[in-house]
């Protein structure tokens, strides 16, 4: 072989290795932005996927808000309803305590057992003592009735008059305190004039 041919064989050799090294490059890069499309397309669809579970997650917390609006308005609607009957209870309530002890006493007063002297005129004897008692226990059953259901109230109401009350007599007990210490003192000063009045005239003597 002459070193023509062997130069022509490196030169041969050379170019293909340079093809080769091209087309490698070629095909990596190729399948670099293949590889790359196809994260990218799979990225998209995580992002689509999560996208739809967001927009479902979105319409579940819609759906739970409408439900709490609903179930407030209901719960609203419902405390109404037993406002109102609460109202009612103690319209009858209170209206049941003004008439009871007055149809009370009247039975008691119309039984044959009690016999009242007839007097001429519409107003007989005992009239001053049917309206008397029935006074006198419907305030009765008035008083008891607040007492117990504003119990709480009426016992914080207590206290606070009891704390007030307090408060201004160890204020007055304060006062009263500098007042007796200053009469003391100020008897102490005029105590101590007398007894130097007393003692100039002794000086003098001598």
């Amino acid at each position: 072989m002459s070193l023509r041919s062997a130069n022509y064989i490196s030169e041969a050799a050379s170019i293909l290795r340079a093809k080769v090294l091209y087309l490698l490059d070629v095909r990596l890069a190729r399948l670099e932005m293949e590889v790359k499309l196809k994260i990218s397309g799979k990225y998209r669809l995580l992002s689509h996927e999560d996208a739809q579970a967001s927009i479902r997650q979105a319409e579940e917390n819609v759906k739970h808000a409408q439900m709490s609006i609903e179930l407030a308005k209901s719960n609203q609607a419902l405390a109404e309803e037993m406002r109102r009957d609460s109202s009612s209870m103690k319209t009858v309530a209170i209206m049941t305590m003004i008439f009871l002890p007055g149809t009370f006493f009247s039975a008691l007063f119309a039984m044959p057992s009690l016999k009242w002297p007839e007097r001429p005129g519409v107003i007989q004897e005992g009239f001053g003592l049917y309206w008397a008692l029935t006074v006198t226990s419907t305030a009765i059953v008035f008083a008891t009735w607040y007492l117990t259901t504003h119990r709480e109230e009426v016992v914080r109401k207590m206290k606070t008059q009891r704390v007030e009350i307090g408060k201004k007599l160890d204020a007055h007990r304060g006062e009263i305190g500098k007042k007796v210490h200053g009469h003391r003192e100020e008897i102490g000063r005029k105590l101590k004039g007398l007894r130097g009045n007393r003692e100039k005239p002794e000086d003098s003597q001598v």
